[in-house]
């Protein structure tokens, strides 16, 4: 369903304020109490099948979130065309609209109301995911600071919050965590809030963002590679301390961040006293009230070296050869196959390289299983990528599968996020249906001809199985299946080494 224009009865005045792919955001009066609102809904031609659901999930954690330091959410109409939030309106003064650095002093009062709002934001359960200078609403009168957009805003289940159903992390370029550019195979908790508090007053002290926020693979890379020079290398009146609380909140490894808001804030607050007190702020050790809100674990990967070193070697083949490989990680369940992957995709994404995962345990049997899993997880980082980008890689996926149709989304069902609804798949004769085969079940034949080889022949006749119910005529998986049964009743030829004689596919 394509979202259209709100109906809006109840309110008058309606100025449209800004209009993206997804969301619209409307001011209006209510026509009850003359009360100033802000209205967001679906963008009219936005065909988002979630947007509407996450109009609800942001409702659901602003109605909890009502305290000071974010922005109190009305209630949630109910309208032919979708659901509208009705918001508090703070007036269109964000800190965007600071183009130049602040006085120090500013700055660190900004810091302190902004970490105070995230200290009781996380407090509840809540991650923001979207820390940004057009997200934060500020009273040049009052200097009140006030959190805006909880689009991105995702409940903690646990110790992180573990990537939404369609894939987004959140975040805006320049001021993203490396965690959430989907590159690597790390949650995001807590501390990613925490790097772009860091990254706002970064822009604040120095009037630039830490990187870059207008292309998204230089964004990328600077997330993950690229360490911005500290504050006091820019701005000789930058002390050495606020300079490297900076950098503290910047670190590329959420470990090596602060823990917890209520440390940050801590240090804010030491820092505002003694510069009030002294004109500056002396160098004294960063955290010492830095106890995280919950225990969590150390990222880091301690003795395993010599295999972080292999797969690294051989992810750079893999990347730089012409070939296609698979790599396999066997072992007992607990030894620390998933955080080896995990960390040699933070390494080797660092050279602007993305790897994907599956896990065997999570298969079951089924087929393709690992390598469907993988798939999925490398649609959902491309669904958290910005819209321009992500309009480009829908065209080339719906062009990629259009000649297949559903059948291929039978096999990659997450695909269809990017490939939207296609078109029904033609009835073809035989010859031709073997022809749809290489495009919709080659990887599914190449799965079954795999186990064939190994002699896995029932695995083989399952998934070949499959290949049939989407395309009845493809003679070849007729053939190899016939075989597989033949193997399973009387068993492999004397001499059998795997090999097949099948031509078609």
């Amino acid at each position: 369903m394509v979202a259209s224009e709100p109906t809006l009865p109840e309110h008058t005045g309606v100025v449209e304020v800004q209009r993206t792919t997804r969301t619209l955001i409307l001011r209006a009066r209510r026509r009850a109490d003359q009360l100033p609102v802000v209205l967001k809904s679906v963008a009219p031609g936005c065909n988002d099948p979630t947007a509407g659901r996450r109009l609800s999930d942001e409702f659901s954690i602003l109605r909890d979130l009502n305290f000071d330091g974010v922005v109190r959410a009305h209630r949630l109409l109910a309208t032919p065309q979708g659901p509208v939030l009705e918001m508090e309106d703070l007036g269109q003064t964000t800190l965007q609209d600071q183009t130049t650095p602040l006085p120090i002093d500013r700055i660190l009062e900004v810091g302190v109301a902004l970490t105070t709002a995230l200290v009781k934001v996380h407090a509840a359960g809540v991650l923001h995911l979207d820390v940004s200078p057009t997200n934060i609403a500020i009273d040049p009168a009052t200097g009140r600071v006030t959190l805006l957009d909880f689009s991105a805003g995702r409940r903690v289940e646990g110790r992180a919050a573990r990537p939404a159903a369609d894939g987004a992390l959140g975040g805006t370029l320049g001021y993203w965590a490396p965690e959430q550019t989907g590159r690597l195979a790390v949650s995001v908790d807590r501390r990613t809030d925490l790097f772009s508090v860091g990254a706002v007053l970064y822009r604040l002290l120095v009037g630039v963002a830490p990187g870059p926020t207008d292309d998204m693979l230089r964004a990328v890379h600077a997330a993950l590679a690229l360490v911005p020079p500290a504050p006091s290398l820019l701005r000789a009146e930058v002390p050495e301390a606020i300079s490297q609380i900076m950098m503290k909140l910047l670190e590329k490894v959420a470990d090596d961040r602060y823990r917890g808001a209520h440390g940050v804030l801590h240090d804010l607050l030491r820092s505002r006293a003694a510069l009030a007190a002294n004109g500056t702020v002396s160098v004294f050790a960063l955290g010492e009230q830095d106890v995280p809100e919950v225990f969590t674990p150390s990222r880091r990967l301690y003795g395993r070296d010599a295999p972080l070193a292999a797969l690294q070697s051989w992810l750079v083949d893999a990347a730089t050869s012409a070939s296609h490989a698979a790599i396999a990680i066997v072992g007992p369940s607990g030894v620390g196959k998933s955080a080896l992957v995990a960390e040699a995709a933070r390494r080797f994404s660092i050279r602007g390289a993305q790897v994907a995962s599956g896990q065997a345990d999570h298969a079951r049997g089924r087929p393709l299983a690992v390598l469907l899993e993988a798939l999925t997880a490398a649609i959902r980082a491309r669904l958290g990528l910005p819209e321009a980008t992500l309009a480009q890689i829908r065209a080339r996926a719906r062009a990629a599968v259009s000649e297949a149709g559903p059948a291929v989304l039978d096999i990659v069902p997450g695909l269809q996020a990017l490939a939207g609804e296609l078109a029904p798949v033609a009835d073809l004769a035989p010859a031709e249906a073997l022809n749809r085969t290489a495009a919709a079940e080659k990887v599914r034949f190449a799965a079954a001809r795999n186990a064939y080889a190994a002699g896995r022949f029932d695995e083989a006749r399952t998934a070949l199985g499959q290949c049939l119910e989407a395309c009845p005529a493809d003679q070849a998986a007729q053939v190899l299946r016939a075989r597989c049964e033949r193997f399973l009743r009387e068993g492999p030829p004397d001499g059998w080494d795997g090999a097949y004689r099948l031509t078609v596919k």
